[in-house]
């Protein structure tokens, strides 16, 4: 299990974060995000695990 967040102190960063993220393995994974219109929704299952991530926004990648 891995967290992602992409935090700015100043609200007025709009701009997203592309992220890759490195497992050292391959796998399925359950991807949940929490930001102002999600409260931890599952979005996504997914092998890529490249995300585009807004500010003030969070990432639960669970592997299945």
């Amino acid at each position: 299990m891995a967290t992602i967040s992409y935090y700015v102190e100043n609200d007025d960063v709009t701009e997203e974060k592309e992220i890759k993220l490195d497992l050292g393995k391959e796998g399925k994974y359950e991807i949940y995000l929490l930001d102002k219109e999600h409260d931890g929704e599952l979005i996504d299952t997914t092998s890529d695990l490249t995300f585009n991530l807004k500010p003030l926004s969070a990432l639960l990648i669970k592997e299945i």
